[in-house]
């Protein structure tokens, strides 16, 4: 066979990159990351919660593993989604609602290319209209509150504002870029290319 054929039947420059930035991104690994970003941050509050900030809100959760979409058409966007359970406290004077909420959040995350050699994970705003609560009244009080309607638009609100917060933390900064060139020198460093020719 030709040097030409064998070359024309592997990768192209182009193709290899594309690969590359695919392993580095998958979406099971942009799921890991943002489960874990999330997991360590789910109490919110006491904070003002309603109109006029008359109710008082704390929320206490538990993350559940999240599930990732890849867009058929572009591997660079994916779809986030998030799903939690909080129980919910909201106060109002001297009364206490109680729920339990199934709450799920969609993120919606776009991957860019940075130089030298390094992706960044760029997570869109997320909207009220992106969380879905399913709300439940433990105590009377809270089951009356359920039946208004009113309580999961607000928690949606909340739930939307406090993944804001995390996700726009300039701390997570380190998280949200995946350096290929740092993950190849790594990989060299701690003998684990070599390794593979010993073993």
């Amino acid at each position: 066979m030709a040097v030409d054929d064998i070359v024309r039947q592997g990768l192209s420059r182009l193709e290899f990159a594309d690969e590359i930035l695919r392993a580095a991104a998958s979406p099971e690994r942009i799921g890991t990351v943002l489960t874990g970003i999330l997991r360590d941050r789910l109490t919110v509050g006491p904070m003002p919660f309603g109109p006029g900030g008359l109710m008082s809100v704390h929320a206490v959760g538990r993350m559940q593993d999240a599930t990732v979409e890849s867009d058929v058409r572009d591997h660079t966007r994916l779809t986030v989604h998030l799903p939690m359970v909080l129980r919910v406290d909201v106060h109002v004077g001297g009364m206490c609602a109680k729920f339990l909420a199934g709450v799920c959040i969609r993120v919606l995350i776009a991957l860019a290319l940075d130089r030298p050699c390094a992706l960044l994970v760029q997570p869109a705003p997320v909207s009220p209209a992106d969380v879905t609560v399913r709300i439940h009244g433990v105590n009377t009080l809270a089951r009356w509150a359920s039946r208004t309607g009113v309580v999961s638009p607000l928690l949606a609100a909340e739930v939307a504002a406090h993944a804001n917060t995390i996700l726009e933390d300039p701390t997570l900064t380190a998280v949200s870029r995946i350096d290929v060139l740092d993950l190849i020198d790594r990989a060299w460093s701690s003998g684990l290319i070599l390794d593979r020719f010993s073993a």
